[in-house]
């Protein structure tokens, strides 16, 4: 927990610029949606069962004790999800997302390489979120979110950073993983629903298997749009 904790406690700086990212979304969805003033004085309600696509860039660093040097790089995910509404304020959204991230570290003690080394990872993310909306603005609804995310490890790379060779890594990453993710999230009312969301994603577990393998979690952020049906 103490671990854990410390991992969290730098991210609040982050956390309280998200805001600045929705400053022109109540705006922009007004132009797009003429009659959202007249949906929301007449009390528009939100479908129980929304489902829909995503995708977004995302971030991955990795963190530990041997995490030396680390950097991090661009990456993608795209995916669906299913969200069920447990009442005006609650909701619970399932994802399945599929991930390609790279991150670059000092494994210099683990592989036979001077260089700092270049990780990709590609796996499938089911994150199990609960959304509590926010006292909605004309046209827009935000919402803030948190909740379990299970990593289903699909592929791994490792090669010198300025170099050509590569390493083979595949057997000692760990089939599965456990993070946390949470965030700040806004979407258009109406039928067809525009979604934009910022989220902070935290890894619990190690994401090699335990033995003579560096320990290090990842984490990163990943900035999302999406579309609502």
């Amino acid at each position: 927990m103490k671990k854990l904790m410390n991992r969290i406690g730098g991210l609040w700086p982050a956390i309280l610029l998200m805001p600045v990212f929705f400053l022109g979304l109540p705006q922009h969805v007004q132009a797009q949606v003429p009659e959202a003033k007249d949906m929301y004085a007449a009390n528009w309600s939100p479908p129980r069962v929304e489902w829909g696509i995503k995708g977004g860039v995302r971030t991955m660093n990795f963190h530990g004790e041997d995490a030396t040097d680390a950097g991090s790089e661009a990456g993608f995910s795209v995916g669906a999800f299913l969200s069920y509404r447990l009442g005006r304020h609650l909701a619970l959204q399932p994802e399945v997302l599929f991930s390609h991230r790279q991150a670059r570290v000092d494994h210099s003690r683990y592989l036979d390489t001077r260089q700092a080394v270049q990780y990709t990872i590609e796996n499938i993310d089911v994150p199990l979120l609960l959304k509590a909306f926010l006292p909605p603005h004309v046209g827009t609804f935000s919402h803030l979110y948190a909740g379990p995310v299970v990593g289903f490890m699909l592929n791994t790379e490792a090669r010198e950073v300025l170099g050509t060779r590569k390493f083979d890594v595949e057997d000692r990453f760990r089939p599965v993983t456990l993070g946390l993710a949470f965030g700040l999230g806004g979407e258009s009312i109406g039928r067809q629903r525009i979604l934009f969301d910022v989220r902070y994603t935290v890894g619990l577990t190690d994401m090699m298997r335990s033995g003579d393998n560096p320990r290090f979690t990842e984490q990163g952020f990943t900035v999302g749009i999406g579309i609502g049906f």
